[in-house]
């Protein structure tokens, strides 16, 4: 772990019992939209999906990560909209309008709310980027419009010299020490 983190005292690490090389790398892959379960050709690309994201449970928190080369981002699994599960969610690389930068994106699979996986904002596309979602094409880069007040929780990840995974807490769940999980 960065001896920056080691030493921060207040901090809770928990072991997610996996490593770096057990999550799918999503800077390596490219894939055609499977959401859109309108298309007549949906079931086909669904039988064929393989999720981006990982679905680890820590400290009572689901938690979906990703893996950008050795860069990987924690976020909570459930979207804020309905509830859709985030780590099966597709990936884009949206462009930052302001800085021309490319940020890493996870796309609800139920009704496509768009998360930032650095900060958890929901960002909105401009409208020629939405009628290309709707293309039978790959996904490529699309331009962040704006964004909106909602978001998804974030956690930090640790990584040891092993290649071992922690995500970061300020404290316990509180439901962790209820007396009725005990009695």
């Amino acid at each position: 772990m960065d001896q920056s983190d080691v030493q921060d005292y207040n901090a809770l690490d928990f072991p997610t019992a996996l490593k770096l090389s057990d999550l799918p790398d999503c800077s390596k892959m490219h894939k055609e939209m499977t959401t859109d379960l309108v298309k007549h050709d949906s079931r086909m690309k669904l039988e064929k999906f393989k999720p981006y994201g990982t679905i680890v449970r820590v400290n009572l928190a689901t938690i979906a990560l990703f893996r950008f080369g050795t860069t990987v981002y924690a976020i909570d699994d459930t979207c804020p909209h309905q509830g859709g599960p985030l780590h099966l969610g597709d990936i884009e690389n949206l462009v930052n309008e302001a800085s021309r930068c490319s940020v890493p994106c996870v796309v609800c699979p139920w009704h496509r709310w768009t998360f930032r996986l650095d900060n958890g904002q929901r960002i909105r596309k401009i409208k020629s980027d939405v009628d290309d979602l709707e293309s039978n094409g790959p996904v490529r880069q699309f331009t962040i419009h704006g964004t909106c007040a909602i978001s998804v929780k974030i956690y930090s990840v640790l990584m040891d010299k092993d290649e071992n995974l922690y995500i970061r807490f300020r404290e316990f769940d509180s439901r962790l020490f209820n007396c009725n999980n005990f009695c």
